[in-house]
């Protein structure tokens, strides 16, 4: 084949599983300094070291609308075997009626996971967790996620009460469905959505469901996967490879 016409080879994702339900080692009750921020470090798709910060916050819902408002910094608690939860201003210490989890009781919980760089945010590991709403009780984990990219430094907390930074981090949007029981959720099945920034809160859609209002959504993330795609060689780079090589043999045949 000539090496003009060669065709890119198609690029190589690496997932990559990040565990949140570790030990915790600071502010480990079920309620803390809002605003808090978990670091975590791991190997990406290369094997080099990276970051994810994660934060939380809340934000009330016009359950006819939809629209969010009131956005406040929460607790991000992390549940060793559970994971990570939120702690919001409206849920006291946290203790009663899991309040600790992610869940859209008393207003809607967000974990705003900030990486040092881009990546390809494919599914996520909720644990269930019993919660009341007016008189009912029941486990539901419906979940809604938010991929989008910022230009806010790392090791700054992106400001989820200013719009521009708000709507920048939450470019897309995927609202899924899912049951009363630990399970693995899948989002952005074409990882055709990449970016810096990654989202998951309770069910921002329920409104939209039957019935109306929020639901007892309530839950940990135990994990999260990511994909890091490395580039294939661009055609011109392996046309020139190719180039070097033949040019390498022609020498060679010469000097025999």
């Amino acid at each position: 084949m000539a090496a003009g016409v060669l065709a890119p080879a198609p690029a190589v994702a690496t997932p990559v599983s990040i565990n949140l339900a570790g030990t915790c080692s600071t502010e480990c009750n079920t309620d803390g300094t809002d605003g808090n921020a978990r670091v975590y470090t791991f190997l990406d798709g290369l094997g080099l070291s990276s970051r994810v910060r994660v934060t939380a916050w809340s934000a009330t819902q016009n359950t006819s609308t939809g629209a969010l408002s009131n956005w406040q910094t929460g607790f991000v608690g992390q549940y060793q075997g559970g994971g990570l939860g939120v702690t919001n201003r409206n849920e006291g210490d946290g203790s009663s009626n899991n309040g600790h989890t992610m869940d859209n009781s008393s207003g809607i919980d967000f974990l705003v996971f900030h990486f040092d760089g881009d990546v390809v945010a494919t599914g996520a590991d909720l644990n269930a967790y019993a919660m009341t709403i007016s008189g009912s009780s029941g486990k539901d984990t419906d979940a809604s996620f938010y991929i989008g990219s910022s230009t806010v430094a790392f090791g700054t907390s992106i400001n989820m009460a200013n719009t521009t930074q708000r709507l920048s981090a939450t470019n897309r949007y995927i609202d899924t469905t899912g049951p009363g029981s630990d399970n693995y959720r899948n989002f952005n099945t074409t990882t055709e959505y990449k970016g810096n920034v990654l989202i998951i809160a309770a069910s921002v859609g329920d409104y939209m469901r039957s019935g109306g209002g929020n639901r007892a959504d309530s839950f940990k993330v135990q994990s999260i996967k990511v994909e890091y795609p490395i580039p294939a060689p661009e055609p011109a780079a392996i046309g020139l490879f190719g180039l070097g090589v033949l040019g390498l043999g022609l020498r060679r045949r010469r000097r025999g």
